[in-house]
């Protein structure tokens, strides 16, 4: 569903063809709908973390140790940190809730961004290959580079070079 919604708005933003007053309104678009982009991230992560405070076993800790022992949603190294290890899960979990509540207030500040997205690339990693969502956690990844500017992008594409 996230990614028929990042569809949907990608489908707007488009390179202006002509000069005039045809290329204002695609530039109008464009930021528009690049803002709405990264509104929505915002709202996914701090409407999960709304409803993951609802949840009991979010709020005392024990989510990721109750995940991990689902034999769907995690990988033999993801149930062997987690099903047996209510400290390594508390941790997580609790980490989890911090992450997702503190994503729509940190990722507009400048200082912090990157060095936060970082440790959500570390996290949707993990929920990729641990939890075996792979493509979630790709997407949420993908989703990042909306949040990062130009020089960041290049000086992240150097290094993957």
């Amino acid at each position: 569903m996230l990614v028929n919604f990042m569809l949907f708005y990608l489908m707007f933003i488009q390179q202006p063809k002509e000069n005039g007053i045809g290329k204002e309104i695609q530039n109008i678009l464009n930021q528009t709908f690049f803002k709405i982009l990264l509104i929505q991230v915002c709202l996914v992560y701090f409407f999960s973390f709304v409803y993951k405070l609802y949840d009991p076993s979010w709020v005392d800790g024990k989510a990721l140790m109750f995940i991990s022992r689902i034999e769907g949603y995690s990988t033999a190294p993801f149930e062997w940190m987690f099903a047996d290890s209510p400290i390594l899960s508390s941790i997580a979990t609790y980490a989890t809730l911090a992450y997702s509540g503190l994503f729509p207030i940190l990722v507009w500040i400048k200082k912090l961004k990157t060095p936060f997205l970082f440790i959500g690339l570390i996290f949707h990693l993990g929920i990729s290959l641990g939890m075996g969502i792979f493509s979630f956690g790709i997407i949420m990844i993908l989703m990042y580079i909306l949040f990062l500017d130009i020089d960041k992008i290049r000086k992240i594409k150097g290094f993957i070079k």
